[in-house]
């Protein structure tokens, strides 16, 4: 498998070409990979939350000052945020950042992932459904490039 990627420098443009899935049979290309910071390598993992109206404020408080701290330490994320959507105002995503796809598809099935669920669950019961995607991140682009 091949992927390119254009990466801009500051006077210049030029093409890096990687054969991802092959760091282990070539082992130079890992730093290689690591060492441009590709957006190829990342993945996102995010949790949509519906949540009535009437627990909107408790939900926030409780996900800002309990939850998404708790949940970036136990997943082993870069880095998390989350916000409320403007379209529908009682949709809650929180995304936490991981710097390969598979360290975030595994905490899908994580003894992490059952400990929050369960903690989760016992603050809201069934009153706040959600679904998690994993997402991998294949291009990056600012308006410079």
């Amino acid at each position: 498998m091949v992927a390119g990627c254009l990466v801009r420098g500051l006077s210049s443009a030029w093409i890096v070409v990687i054969l991802w899935g092959w760091e282990q049979e070539l082992p130079f290309l890992q730093p290689l990979k690591q060492g441009i910071g590709l957006m190829l390598s990342k993945a996102i993992l995010s949790v949509r939350a519906v949540v009535p109206e009437a627990d909107r404020e408790a939900f926030d408080i409780w996900y800002r000052d309990e939850h998404l701290r708790d949940a970036v330490v136990a997943f082993g994320a870069d880095r998390a945020w989350r916000g409320w959507s403007t379209v529908d105002p009682g949709v809650h995503v929180a995304f936490y950042e991981f710097s390969d796809p598979s360290s975030a598809t595994t905490i899908l099935d994580s003894e992490a992932l059952k400990g929050l669920v369960a903690e989760f669950d016992r603050v809201w019961q069934e009153r706040v459904p959600r679904s998690r995607e994993v997402v991998h991140c294949i291009d990056e682009c600012t308006p410079e490039s």
